[in-house]
């Protein structure tokens, strides 16, 4: 009888052993695992930062050449209207879009 005790003892402290080594192999794992994860999750928002400067350049030339046209459409509507330095003024704003469209799109 006292040596199926110590043989049940020593098969508990082999099983409780293996089950502590398997516990600590797998909290280190997870803890390797965790740490990529956040460095992926860091690493994903600078991947996409070309694609929104791009995205970001392309909207502000459109809204150039929306500004420039509705500037253009100002000028032919308001044609007779306008005091030349008035007129001037609007060409040299129309010129400026022009220019700073021109710029974003090379």
């Amino acid at each position: 009888m006292i040596y199926v005790e110590r043989q049940t003892r020593s098969l508990d402290v082999r099983v409780a052993l293996a089950t502590a080594i398997l516990a600590r192999f797998c909290s280190h794992y997870n803890a390797h695992v965790a740490k990529i994860f956040v460095q992926a999750v860091l690493n994903s928002g600078t991947g996409n930062q070309p694609v929104a400067f791009y995205q970001a350049k392309s909207i502000k030339s459109i809204s150039y050449e929306i500004q420039k046209q509705k500037l253009e459409l100002e000028v032919l509507a308001d044609r007779g209207k306008q005091t030349g330095a008035m007129a001037d003024r609007y060409q040299k704003i129309i010129q400026d879009y022009g220019q700073a469209d021109q710029a974003l799109r090379s």
